[in-house]
């Protein structure tokens, strides 16, 4: 059987000298993210850990870490940091997370008050050596094979969280993998959160395979600003700096792009592939983008299919459509026009008991 855990360390093995991750302009080389990855995999395992929360920016050792859960066959749990207290606590009782991993300077007032409200531990990642053996917690209602579980936030307080087993994570890489192949792309700015499976797949996993270097920032570097708003400027200057070959953006990040072209501030002179994901685009905003010579490309996804069903590639890109869908999935029209995504690893929510409606 693949094992993406172990296809994405080998992928970090061969490049042991090289620079896998710029963090913040801190190169870290395959070697050291084999290293560290190594060492929580032993530790989750010694230390029988089921199911893992990660509550951190993008980081080194977020990626670390997923893939160390990868490896020793831990559930991981993204926490996103944009979810709301109230959503971020349903995620922790619903997934029955033993522990939460967390950034070592990180001083989020939710993780202070965890404990008068969670029996959720917070593990720093400065403190890894500190984990001792996992205290029992009811098992969950999850499929077999599950390896990742991504929580779709809504609008309400109890997002659902969507099981994805590690064949299903396996196999949209692969397809992901090969559809990207002809691009040239060297230098991926991750600028969506981790905690997105879209950046957590394409921005990362793929990247590896590629043998990409990954560049991670502080969203003080990127300019993301608590209120979730962006300072354009900021942004342009780290941008510049770095000169990424691929970027996934949001619509709203797209428009910002497009407006710091306009205005000459941001050189995309070796910027090959631009993923648009997250919400609907507008094709007016595509047409603008692509006018100024940016490489926009459009998709579909649903987190329940592991985040990406079709994606346009090089050889099939048209403004406005949503390219051809991935090697492993089929999708049939219903009696009603409704679309039918079919796979043969497709999960279901946690805690229910038939597939998907």
């Amino acid at each position: 059987m693949p094992n993406l855990g172990s296809e994405l360390l080998s992928a970090i093995e061969a490049r042991s000298s090289e620079t896998v991750i710029n963090e913040s302009g801190r190169p870290i080389s395959g070697a050291e993210l084999a290293s560290r990855i190594a060492q929580l995999s032993d530790v989750f395992t010694h230390s029988k850990v089921q199911r893992l929360g990660l509550f951190m920016g993008n980081s080194a050792d977020w990626i670390a870490a997923d893939i160390a859960c990868l490896i020793s066959g831990v559930v991981v749990i993204p926490v996103p940091h944009f979810f709301s207290d109230e959503q971020k606590n349903h995620i922790l009782k619903d997934a029955e997370i033993q522990w939460l991993f967390s950034s070592a300077n990180s001083s989020d007032p939710w993780l202070s008050g965890l404990p008068n409200i969670s029996r959720t531990k917070v593990l720093k990642a400065s403190e890894i050596h500190q984990l001792k053996t996992s205290s029992v917690f009811a098992s969950v209602n999850m499929p077999r094979g599950t390896s990742k579980i991504t929580y779709t936030s809504g609008s309400t307080g109890a997002p659902k969280g969507v099981c994805l087993s590690a064949d299903l994570l396996h196999d949209t890489t692969t397809s992901l993998h090969g559809v990207l192949a002809d691009f040239p792309i060297e230098r991926h700015l991750s600028v969506m959160p981790y905690s997105t499976l879209l950046e957590n797949l394409a921005g990362i996993y793929v990247a590896l395979l590629s043998a990409a270097t990954i560049f991670t920032q502080s969203n003080e570097r990127l300019g993301l600003l608590p209120s979730l708003n962006i300072d354009g400027q900021r942004f342009a200057q780290t941008f510049n700096e770095l000169q990424p070959n691929s970027l996934i953006v949001s619509p709203q990040l797209l428009e910002l792009i497009c407006e710091l072209k306009s205005l000459s501030l941001l050189n995309t002179t070796d910027l090959k592939f631009v993923a648009v994901g997250g919400a609907s685009c507008a094709v007016s905003l595509l047409e603008s983008a692509s006018s100024m010579g940016l490489p926009v490309y459009q998709g579909y996804g649903l987190s329940e299919c592991g985040s990406v069903v079709s994606l346009s590639s090089m050889q099939s890109n048209v403004l406005g459509k949503v390219g051809k869908v991935l090697p492993h999935l089929r999708v049939d029209i219903g009696a009603s026009g409704e679309l039918i995504v079919k796979g043969n690893n497709l999960g279901r929510y946690l805690k229910s008991t038939g597939g998907f409606p």
